[in-house]
């Protein structure tokens, strides 16, 4: 058990050290203006995953984990049904970036290309977690995430012809090879159980309903991490957004970092005393998080903060120089980010969804209020500004939520494994 939980932390670590070298990397090869056109193909892929997905994947694995279950072939063969209407019906939405000028009409294959096959991966690998096959599951991740980077960064490294078409095709190939790990790894589950019987569109209904809410704090927490891209796009264009991809890829690495190296171990721990209803273990676990989270912000900043002068020099590229000053305001949004999953576990373990909710939907319109009063005139170094307002907003708003909530009942609440919280239906399985 401990080696495959050591074996998922490094496919993640690598994951995430692999993405943070192709941002570098492309930066040296391509120009500011290409960059920001990866980083809106990048943000747009993965707020459409999630626009078509809906976050149905939290009601059924509810309903995989249930001790009632239907068998597990059919209630994936269901969702599928579903995913497939909800192709069909918001696909042709998405066109939405190209006729709004956000991408050129000739990436259209690729992105739509992209958006099926990492949705289909992303499912791929929630279900392979729910079923406990930690193992497949991380490897699909690692090809999802990180593998195929490294033919980029080869590419840039043995200084042979690079280009965007280059860098679609290495992403969907990892996608394509994602999907087909999982597609075998899941031959067994026993599809026999859905052959003659009809899709259940009742229980289709259902699960849109139960997601819709998680679904909308989905949207609020994506597009306050990834909506400054398109600010800076409309008033500044596509050499900004560049800028602001790079310092935003090293800022967010912390942030994956502290989620994965600390916040995903300690987190289970928080629930089970809460479960349990021991006051008193909770507390323990819960102080003992927060600790941990502040102490991993403190020594993360300062690394990351040293480290940027090293990377800048080894990059020599003045244009990303010059916007140095955005870079502490997104380091602290990436700290603040960190810390509000502190309150967030508290507020999903008594089951507060309204209240991570409204903390979530705060934060987005502070943080697009300031970026529309700043980005205008300040660019890049506006939408840090933003970036850091949002994420306060949002920690102060779950810390207030949390202390209103109080300890767990004696005895613990009818809270099922399966359940989950707003924040944790981007990547957190």
């Amino acid at each position: 058990m401990l080696g495959k939980s050591l074996g998922s932390l490094a496919l993640k670590g690598l994951s995430q050290v692999s993405r943070f070298l192709l941002v570098f990397f492309l930066a040296r090869a391509l120009s500011a203006e290409e960059l920001g056109v990866f980083g809106l193909m990048a943000v747009s892929v993965t707020l459409s995953i999630y626009l078509i997905g809906l976050d149905f994947y939290v009601f059924n694995i509810r309903q995989l984990l249930a001790s009632d279950a239907k068998p597990a072939a059919l209630l994936v063969r269901d969702q599928l049904a579903f995913q497939a209407v909800a192709y069909l019906c918001l696909l042709p939405l998405l066109a939405g970036v190209f006729v709004a000028g956000v991408l050129p009409w000739r990436l259209c294959g690729w992105f739509f290309g992209l958006v099926v096959l990492d949705h289909l991966a992303q499912e791929a690998y929630r279900l392979l977690t729910t079923l406990s096959r930690p193992v497949v599951a991380n490897l699909v991740f690692f090809l999802r995430n990180g593998l195929w980077a490294w033919v980029v960064i080869v590419a840039t490294l043995t200084g042979h012809a690079f280009d965007l078409d280059l860098l679609w095709a290495s992403w969907l190939g990892g996608l394509v090879g994602s999907v087909l790990l999982a597609g075998v790894a899941l031959r067994d589950l026993g599809w026999r159980a859905a052959r003659g019987r009809s899709v259940d569109w009742r229980w289709v209904r259902e699960g849109v309903r139960v997601a819709l809410p998680f679904f909308a704090g989905t949207v609020c927490l994506r597009a306050m991490e990834l909506g400054d891209r398109f600010f800076l796009d409309a008033f500044w264009g596509k050499a900004e957004v560049g800028v602001f991809t790079f310092y935003a890829s090293i800022a967010n690495a912390l942030r994956t970092a502290i989620d994965t190296g600390v916040v995903m171990i300690l987190y289970p721990g928080v629930i089970a005393a809460f479960q349990a209803g021991d006051r008193a273990l909770y507390r323990t676990r819960l102080r003992q998080m927060g600790v941990y989270i502040l102490a991993a912000v403190l020594v993360g900043t300062a690394l990351a903060g040293g480290g940027i002068f090293v990377v800048l020099h080894l990059l020599d590229r003045p244009v990303y120089a010059a916007s140095l000053p955005a870079y502490w305001f997104l380091l602290g949004a990436a700290g603040c980010s960190s810390l509000a999953a502190w309150p967030h576990y508290a507020l999903f373990a008594h089951r507060r969804d309204r209240a991570i909710l409204a903390s979530t939907a705060v934060a987005l319109l502070v943080l697009a209020l300031v970026d529309l009063a700043l980005v205008p005139t300040w660019g890049v170094l506006g939408a840090g500004i933003g970036a850091t307002s949002g994420a306060a907003v949002l920690l102060l708003g779950k810390a207030a939520f949390a202390i209103r909530a109080g300890p767990p009942p004696t005895g613990g609440p009818p809270w099922r494994a399966g359940d989950d919280g707003v924040q944790s239906t981007g990547d957190r399985p």
